[in-house]
């Protein structure tokens, strides 16, 4: 599976929400898992936007995958 679904689906799957805002995605990223800086954080979203993997609604991103059953 591909990296960067798994960096994008964990944050969801930790908060048990199916959309989240940049500043929770981030956080869970950076200080929650402590798996990349928040710059990096940043990019997971543009790339993940860009890559159709996630997509924004009223300020918040959603993933366009099932991130449930990613392990």
């Amino acid at each position: 599976m591909d990296e960067i679904k798994i960096v994008i689906a964990e944050p969801f799957r930790r908060r048990g929400k199916a959309r989240l805002t940049p500043s929770e995605f981030i956080f869970a990223l950076t200080l929650e898992l402590k798996w990349l800086t928040p710059e990096e954080s940043r990019r997971a979203i543009d790339e993940g936007l860009k890559a159709g993997l996630l997509k924004e609604e009223k300020g918040k991103i959603a993933p366009t995958f099932d991130y449930r059953s990613v392990s």
